[in-house]
């Protein structure tokens, strides 16, 4: 019994070393064949830098006059659904239009590589900001709370 054990044990061990050494192998070997390229989709990889850039680049200018000014966009993606996070705005200096583009470019790439994983995550929604122009700039109210889970 000793003796099978050992060599169920032993069998696991290789067929895991099997499996990691050939997914390293392709997760780090430079794809140079445009045939190859063409089979990857860009929504199966991660948002490049430059996409990120390019909307941080866009939304910058988060200066208002008022509250109606402002807005949010969801950017990113959980396991479960939803967004990561808001990115708030001003809809004074920017172009909505290619933001939102931009933003569904990320969110897109970022579902597409969440499934191509089967990352899973806890199924939490992140809570939309409620907005306000402060010192005329648009920012997510900050919300203090008092006492303690009991609601003292």
């Amino acid at each position: 019994m000793k003796r099978l054990y050992s060599t169920v044990i032993a069998l696991i061990f290789s067929a895991t070393l099997v499996a990691c050494e050939n997914s390293t192998s392709t997760a780090d070997e430079p794809q140079s064949d445009s045939k190859t390229e063409s089979k990857t989709t860009k929504a199966t990889k991660l948002p490049t830098p430059e996409l990120i850039e390019q909307i941080v680049g866009l939304a910058k200018d988060v200066s208002c006059e008022s509250v109606s000014e402002c807005s949010f966009i969801g950017i990113g993606a959980r396991p479960c659904g939803g967004p990561d996070k808001y990115l708030i705005y001003s809809k004074v200096n920017i172009d909505q239009v290619k933001l939102t583009a931009l933003v569904d470019d990320y969110n897109e790439r970022k579902r597409e590589y969440i499934k191509s994983q089967m990352q899973v995550g806890v199924c939490l929604v992140a809570p939309e900001p409620e907005l306000e122009c402060k010192e005329q700039r648009c920012q997510a109210v900050s919300k203090v709370r008092v006492g303690h889970s009991l609601g003292m």
